[in-house]
């Protein structure tokens, strides 16, 4: 790879976004974020989960992707995740979904 090309990094998220539920972060402080994605961990039947946040914007600032990626991986290694990958698709109108698809140990095995 010449100094020009940008890194192919598509293999790095997951190319299905199908989820069971949804665990909406969007517009939420870290704290009350964090308490909700651990209810949503514990309590939800569904094996795959997206979990979205607020996209990153110029004039956003911090977003919840470090907090939330960091509680997801201790939640790995706890065995209550069983994988995950950083979100990357768009909602009905084609703006960009920020979060992670998850997939926690309850009906099967993760899709990949």
């Amino acid at each position: 790879m010449s100094g020009d090309e940008e890194p192919d990094i598509s293999r790095l998220f997951g190319s299905d976004t199908a989820a069971e539920a949804e665990i909406d972060l969007r517009g939420m402080e870290m704290i009350e974020a964090l308490e909700k994605l651990g209810q949503g961990i514990a309590s939800l039947p569904a094996a795959t989960v997206r979990v979205l946040i607020d996209p990153a914007s110029p004039t956003s600032g911090e977003t919840l992707f470090q907090p939330v990626g960091r509680y997801l991986l201790e939640a790995r290694r706890d065995g209550e995740v069983l994988a995950m990958s950083p979100l990357q698709a768009a909602d009905g109108e084609g703006r960009p979904l920020a979060g992670f698809l998850i997939h926690l140990p309850r009906s099967g095995p993760p899709l990949h």
